[in-house]
């Protein structure tokens, strides 16, 4: 990802999660494919409504308007993805989802933590991925 054509909110969020570098939650959880969303490049801007679950076009997936998503180190053939939504209070939502052909609303999310401060984030990330790891895939971490 490169930082000088990312906007603003983004680049933020990525340092409010310890940023790109070896001590930041990307590295930590093995992020790929980093995907942002906003639609403001300079200047804070914050969503116009909370992310949600879509259960409506048959597979579900997660809405937000202004936020990070990208791929982690999960469960082999489930595509693990972690979004961080900025929501429109000023706090953000961070999602743990998987995708794969039988995925269902209730089995999609394995986890989802609503009103995170930009202090707690990165901690946040990296206790969502290590819960996930420990209760989805016995603890053990795919290299691949």
């Amino acid at each position: 990802m490169d930082l000088n054509s990312t906007p603003e909110t983004i680049r933020t969020i990525i340092e409010q999660a310890g940023g790109l570098g070896l001590r930041g939650a990307f590295v930590y959880i093995g992020a790929s494919k980093l995907v942002s969303r906003c639609p403001q490049f300079t200047g804070e801007y914050r969503s116009g409504q909370p992310s949600r679950l879509l259960t409506d076009d048959g597979f579900p997936s997660v809405a937000f308007e202004v936020g990070l998503s990208c791929r982690v180190n999960g469960k082999r053939g489930r595509d693990w993805t972690i979004i961080i939504a900025y929501e429109p209070d000023d706090t953000y939502t961070v999602w743990l989802g998987e995708g794969h052909a039988e995925r269902t609303a209730t089995k999609m999310v394995l986890a989802c933590h609503r009103d995170v401060y930009c202090d707690s984030l990165k901690a946040t990330v990296e206790r969502t991925y290590d819960e996930a790891i420990r209760h989805h895939n016995q603890g053990f971490i795919p290299l691949d």
